[in-house]
């Protein structure tokens, strides 16, 4: 009976590992779970073309990966606001280029 439960009370290095309390307040393991949840549900979102569903995805994909210590993740599906505010200023300076070449023109 004794070599039945000799490995059961024995704790591994993966053990402390998977116990580790991040700084949320939940463990390793279920930080990975939770990013695999969240993947799951962008793959749903994304074919069903649910948009403010993929962008609420994409955030908490983003903070659990930030969180375990992965790099940052690219959702090229997504437009962010980081590309808005690019598309503004492509925006601003075509129109300065215009206006510029119409006062050079003498066009109106």
């Amino acid at each position: 009976m004794k070599g039945r439960y000799r490995y059961r009370n024995k704790k591994s290095r993966d053990d402390k590992i998977r116990r580790t309390v991040l700084k949320s307040g939940y463990t390793v393991n279920q930080t990975w779970k939770a990013l695999s949840k969240a993947l799951h549900g962008d793959t749903i979102a994304k074919n069903k073309e649910e948009g403010d569903r993929m962008k609420y995805y994409s955030s908490v994909i983003q903070k659990l990966r930030k969180e375990i210590g992965l790099p940052p993740a690219s959702f090229p599906h997504l437009v962010t606001d980081e590309d808005i505010s690019k598309e503004k200023s492509n925006r601003k300076k075509n129109s300065e280029n215009d206006n510029n070449h119409k006062e050079k023109s003498g066009f109106y």
